[in-house]
């Protein structure tokens, strides 16, 4: 059985995630936008199609190359989120591995009911 201290952080970071779920929604590559830096030509203040741009920054004639600063910001950090979530998933494990050999015990040296947590 998981502690009411790992089910909230489990909550939290299906919250999170979900958060986060959202913002990517938001920022997907879209084509035929425009703007400062296209691809066909490196010179500084050049202005022309760009291949693929983010639909929420910029805007069609303005547009902001993708992956934009939120899509890479939330790549640089996912695997930090992975991190997480394997540490917590193993923790839960645990405390349900222990809660099982508990069990097992209670039962081996007689224990009813009583030694269930």
């Amino acid at each position: 059985m998981t502690s009411a201290y790992q089910q909230q952080l489990a909550k939290q970071l299906h919250a999170a995630e979900a958060r986060i779920a959202a913002v990517r929604a938001l920022h997907q590559p879209v084509t035929g936008y425009t703007g400062w830096g296209p691809d066909d030509d490196p010179t500084p203040g050049a202005y022309g199609p760009i291949s693929q741009a983010c639909t929420t920054c910029g805007s069609e004639d303005d547009a902001v190359r993708w992956p934009c600063g939120t899509i890479r910001a939330l790549n640089t950090s996912r695997s930090s989120a992975g991190d997480l979530l394997a540490a917590l998933t193993h923790s839960v494990r645990a405390a349900q591995d222990y809660d099982r050999a508990m069990q097992k015990l209670a039962t081996e040296l007689g224990f009813g009911a009583e030694a269930q947590p």
